[in-house]
């Protein structure tokens, strides 16, 4: 069953209220990456709260080699900032198989969130969230905004409810959604709200999967 997770303003609430629920401070959630089962890099996200914000600091580093030849390589880094559960800075360096990326986004004095890329700079409408979607309320957005270029993706959601999954050899609860558009995933959440798991076919039709390492769980 197709569905948007929420309107807008549950997300507001929820989010504030994943926020209000965690003591100010940092934490860290780190990704083991995966292609059809063998390591390729790692993801990390480091959220430092306070009262009414959530930065974001992120990176992540992808090396898929065969023997000593690098094939693919991926580097990305950036912050996102989040004031009373809306986006207001979105910053990412990027560096894709040898191309660069510069990303750029920021919220105005007219309360609009500015798009700025290498082609453009795009004033948008309405809110939007990240696609890194390290946050399950993110899926409430019905638009994201791509973390290499800006781009923004329209998605639809399909909620898969409850399953088990493995995270670091111990069983842990968690949600399932399907997203389908713009971009697609498959991705897991804790109940809590944390990103478990994401999984997806690449473009070559490989599986990759990104997966919370144990010593990210609390």
């Amino acid at each position: 069953m197709k569905r948007r997770v929420g309107g807008l303003l549950a997300l507001i609430g929820l989010w504030l209220g994943t926020a209000a629920a965690a003591e100010p401070g940092d934490q860290r959630l780190v990704y083991d990456i995966l292609r059809n089962g063998t390591p390729l890099g790692t993801q990390h996200f480091v959220l430092h709260r306070s009262e009414n914000e959530i930065r974001v600091d992120l990176q992540t580093e992808i090396n898929y080699k065969l023997m000593a030849i690098v094939l693919y390589s991926f580097h990305q880094n950036g912050h996102e900032l989040w004031r009373n559960g809306k986006l207001v800075e979105l910053a990412t360096d990027t560096e894709d198989n040898g191309k660069s990326f510069t990303l750029r986004v920021g919220r105005g004095d007219d309360g609009r969130l500015t798009i700025h890329n290498a082609s453009q700079s795009l004033a948008t409408t309405g809110e939007l969230a990240t696609a890194t979607l390290w946050n399950r309320e993110a899926l409430s957005f019905a638009k994201l905004i791509d973390s290499i270029d800006g781009s923004i993706l329209q998605i639809e959601v399909d909620d898969g409810g409850d399953e088990t999954v493995m995270v670091g050899g111990h069983a842990e609860q968690a949600h399932r959604y399907k997203v389908t558009g713009g971009l697609r995933r498959e991705l897991w959440y804790h109940r809590d709200g944390r990103l478990l798991r994401t999984r997806f076919t690449a473009s070559d039709g490989s599986v990759v999967e990104y997966r919370l390492m144990t010593d990210a769980l609390p």
